[in-house]
């Protein structure tokens, strides 16, 4: 599965990731409801989603140092 694959690769737990996930898409898209479970979310943004939010983690790792 590509969830698990990435998130082993980036240090994350399955469940952590799910929820960085679901976080990133209400961010996003604030003010717009997002309807689905993770999974469902997951299947529809695919490989973007894991883009966005991996350019997002590096640029919060940035403005911590």
């Amino acid at each position: 599965m590509f969830t698990a694959g990435f998130s082993r690769q980036h240090g994350l737990s399955y469940a952590g990731f799910r929820k960085s996930a679901r976080e990133w898409v209400n961010d996003s898209f604030a003010g717009e409801v997002i309807e689905g479970s993770t999974e469902d979310i997951l299947e529809e943004w695919g490989e973007n989603l894991f883009i966005a939010m991996t350019i997002a983690q590096r640029e919060e790792l940035e403005i911590m140092e």
